[in-house]
């Protein structure tokens, strides 16, 4: 019984060291070289040296089983640790990569964010010029609905009453001249642009002029025009609170009892618009024919 202990104590003594040996070549054969050749003479390292520490080397079946035994448990751990690393490995690689998914992920959200906040700010200034163009739109409409008027006077008689008129008696002073102030209401909603005024007198022996600009003689002399740039805009009554007026002087002649003027106004926004006055000549009765 002493025996067979001591046996045992040899026994496991030789096993210990020949693993210690079979591990120390495996791992160095391991760092040198691939590990399945690593497993291969670790194997045979451990065989030797159990061989060795038992004081023989002895290939009987109970050696064989313990040595085959160890390298399937020295592989199955290769394995296991070679799996290990793998997917060590291959779980840090889908580390990166999910890391640089995010990544990319985060930049296109940031992208997006950016590309809102631009369209949002696109629609906001979109949206005061469409206002803007709306209130433009609605003025300008407005503008176009509102329509000039205008009506002709002759000094205190009014529009209606010059048309009734068959004919106004007027007197003329001792040069034979008389003044007529045609007076001119925007009765409207919008002014008179650029108006353009032109009397006419018949007979054409009749001359006028503007008043204060009387010359002895020019071409057309019965003819007499208010435009260009000293003519004013009409604006609608409401605002001018007065009518406009223009003023000629008529020389007529001695031979001359009667005569006509015909008054014409129109502009950019204005259609044609007239009145006449037939007038018959009053004279002092001293004054010499």
């Amino acid at each position: 019984m002493a025996v067979s202990a001591k046996f045992d104590v040899r026994r496991m003594r030789a096993f210990i060291w020949s693993t210690v040996a079979g591990v120390a070549v495996f791992l160095i054969v391991y760092a040198i070289a691939s590990g399945l050749l690593a497993v291969l003479i670790g194997s045979l390292a451990f065989l030797a040296a159990y061989g060795f520490f038992k004081g023989k080397l002895y290939l009987g079946p109970t050696s064989l089983v313990d040595v085959l035994a160890f390298i399937i448990s020295i592989a199955s751990l290769y394995i296991a640790l070679a799996s290990y690393q793998e997917a060590q490995k291959s779980g840090a690689e889908q580390q990166r990569s999910l890391e640089a998914s995010r990544k990319a992920l985060e930049s296109v959200i940031e992208t997006a964010q950016k590309q809102r906040t631009l369209l949002e700010e696109n629609l906001k200034t979109a949206s005061t010029h469409l206002a803007l163009v709306q209130q433009q739109r609605k003025e300008e409409m407005r503008r176009l609905a509102k329509k000039p008027g205008v009506e002709i006077g002759l000094g205190s008689i009014s529009s209606k009453q010059l048309k009734a008129l068959k004919h106004i008696n007027v007197a003329v002073d001792e040069n034979n001249v008389a003044t007529f102030n045609f007076l001119v209401t925007n009765i409207g909603d919008a002014p008179v642009i650029q108006p353009d005024v032109l009397i006419i007198a018949e007979p054409r022996n009749v001359l006028l002029d503007q008043r204060g600009n009387r010359v002895s003689k020019r071409d057309n002399h019965n003819v007499v025009q208010f435009s260009g740039p000293t003519s004013l805009d009409l604006l609608p009554f409401e605002i001018s609170k007065t009518p406009y007026a223009y003023t000629i002087d008529a020389v007529v002649p001695p031979t001359v009892k009667e005569f006509s003027l015909d008054f014409s106004i129109y502009g950019l926004n204005q259609a044609l618009t007239t009145a006449k006055a037939h007038i018959v000549v009053i004279r002092s009765a001293n004054k010499p024919q």
